[in-house]
């Protein structure tokens, strides 16, 4: 995502942010800009180096929003 800092460890010791649990974790993005996954989905992103909403149809992205929201806090 290009957020790290020189400071911080890219690699296996980088600690990733998880999906479970995403549906009770709204709103999206560090700044929390996004309300809804449907805008965190397609929203366009500087030079469109992040952008898939793009690449997806209508349906793909709700079908992408679906599974995400499914996605349970524990295993």
């Amino acid at each position: 995502m290009g957020t790290a800092t020189p400071n911080e460890r890219i690699g296996p010791e980088f600690d990733t942010p998880t999906l479970r649990g995403l549906y009770d974790s709204a709103p999206y993005f560090y700044d929390g800009s996004a309300p809804t996954l449907y805008e965190a989905i397609t929203r366009p992103s500087p030079g469109n180096e992040h952008d898939v909403s793009g690449l997806l149809t209508e349906a793909e992205i709700q079908d992408l929003i679906a599974f995400l929201l499914a996605l349970p806090i524990e295993e």
